[in-house]
């Protein structure tokens, strides 16, 4: 009773199963044959019960669960003997893994070799039960069986090098070779804190380790921390986030491909996030849907300023649409004061984590309107003493 499909039930004496189970700790997985030849060859134990539950066994009556190979099937006989053989069967086997040394704590490993896992009905069933590194076990969590010959895991916190051991029902197979743990070399103090908040604030993510000590190690030799916010600012990968936003912002969609590439070409060509903001707002898809002039006004006060419009100030840009074109509105709203305080803001928010003081609100601004771009403006707030010194508290 409760048995997958596919298998079968040998009811033997409980003295018998135990007999088994002591036999071999890895007794799951031993093939059995029959003197009748009422059991297929290749008919594996999936496991063993000392003492059977169910009501309908006799008394002191333990049940061995096989499987026969897939398409054949066993017919239960009485007055036969049971031979179980090849124990070790379905040990585990670590044939190699990789990489061959790493951090305890962080380095994860893919690990090969097999009976990782069975088939089942069609389907595949992991069977590793633990995973250490010389004794230390993985966290459950950590440990992803691929297939019945690959699996990966997250080296442990506190393991030391030694060999891998994989555990399934059938016993514990052991790599050949150790898997070497070794010194974290990850960059600390304060440049690496400052190259890990731009890798966070600019990028959205955390520094990869190569990319960490590449840059730290830039700083290390010279170059300045605005030399490295422009770098993060104007790379392929922010600029991809900044299209991205600009899509959300005015189009109110995810970016196709192709229209993502075409305007991050243009920022690495030199355009800035000022002309690209006009170039959505004159695009057809836009108008589109701001088909009339009161419609489209009051878009860019929602779009590019974010609020609504004031009365006075959706007449006077009302009657003034008559003899300006939609560029012309777009850049008027784009590079008006407020959306030059909104950026600013905007910035302060995100990279200082407070609203800006009046001087320092005034001082960018005005840097915006005499014809820096947002780019430039961003990337010398990261490069302050300010920020250097909130991402490394």
């Amino acid at each position: 009773k409760g048995q997958p499909p596919g298998v079968t039930v040998i009811q033997l004496p409980t003295t018998l199963v135990a007999k088994l189970i002591a036999a071999d700790a890895q007794t799951p997985g031993a093939l059995v044959s029959a003197s009748d030849g009422s059991v297929p060859v290749g008919t594996r134990v999936v496991t063993l019960q000392a003492n059977n539950p169910d009501p309908t066994y006799p008394p002191n009556t333990g049940a061995v669960v096989v499987q026969p190979p897939t398409g054949k099937s066993i017919t239960p006989s009485t007055n036969v003997t049971y031979t179980f053989s090849g124990f070790n069967t379905l040990l585990p086997e670590v044939a190699s893994f990789s990489p061959t040394s790493g951090t305890a704590g962080a380095q994860q490993v893919t690990i090969t070799g097999g009976n990782f896992g069975y088939q089942s009905n069609g389907a595949f069933v992991p069977a590793v039960l633990s995973v250490t590194f010389n004794g230390i076990p993985v966290a459950a969590n950590e440990v992803t069986v691929n297939s019945d010959t690959s699996l990966t895991v997250t080296v442990p916190p506190g393991a030391t090098s030694g060999k891998i051991a994989v555990r399934s029902a059938a016993g514990t197979g052991y790599s050949a070779t150790d898997f070497t743990i070794g010194v974290n070399n990850t960059p600390s103090g304060p440049n690496a804190a400052f190259v890990g908040a731009l890798y966070h604030d600019v990028l959205g993510r955390t520094a990869d380790a190569p990319g960490l000590a590449g840059w730290v190690a830039l700083l290390k030799a010279g170059e300045t921390r605005l030399q490295v916010a422009t770098d993060f600012e104007e790379s392929p990968e922010s600029l991809g986030r900044e299209v991205d936003q600009l899509y959300a912002r005015f189009l109110h969609r995810a970016a196709d491909p192709a229209g993502r590439a075409f305007f991050v070409n243009q920022l690495i060509a030199g355009a800035n996030t000022e002309e690209l903001a006009i170039e959505f707002l004159t695009s057809p898809e836009y108008q589109l849907t701001h088909a009339s002039d009161s419609d489209y006004i009051v878009g860019l006060y929602a779009d590019v300023l974010g609020r609504a419009p004031d009365a006075a100030g959706l007449a006077g840009w009302q009657a003034a649409a008559a003899g300006l074109s939609r560029a012309a509105l777009a850049q008027a709203f784009v590079y008006s004061p407020e959306a030059d305080q909104d950026q600013v803001s905007q910035d302060y928010e995100n990279y200082l984590g407070r609203a800006p003081d009046p001087a320092g609100l005034a001082y960018w601004v005005q840097a915006l309107e005499s014809g820096q771009s947002s780019e430039q403006v961003a990337e010398a707030i990261l490069a302050s003493d300010e920020y250097f010194a909130r991402a490394g508290s």
